[in-house]
């Protein structure tokens, strides 16, 4: 049960430092439009998570964790990429 609420909450919260940063919102605004917004959607956002750690975790086997040193800076690529396609997809 605990570990389903830390997944819960890293999922959920995973919008919360690029509106802190790009949105330039307070924390717990911050925090709480991240929940909301990703709880709307939660299972789509679980998924494509479970598949990019299993692809993190194939990658890092395959070549003894070398992968770790590019896959980590493309995860930060993901995310940003996902809050501009929820957030900013008004703006056209």
């Amino acid at each position: 049960m605990v570990i389903g609420l830390a997944v819960y909450l890293s999922i959920s919260f995973v919008f919360a430092t690029p509106l802190i940063v790009l949105g330039k919102l307070n924390f717990w605004t911050a925090m709480e439009l991240s929940r909301k917004t990703v709880g709307k959607q939660f299972f789509i956002f679980l998924f494509f998570w479970i598949a990019f750690l299993m692809f993190f975790g194939l990658a890092s086997v395959f070549t003894i964790g070398i992968a770790y040193f590019f896959i980590n800076p493309f995860m930060y690529l993901i995310i940003y990429e996902m809050y501009k396609q929820v957030f900013e997809s008004n703006e056209l």
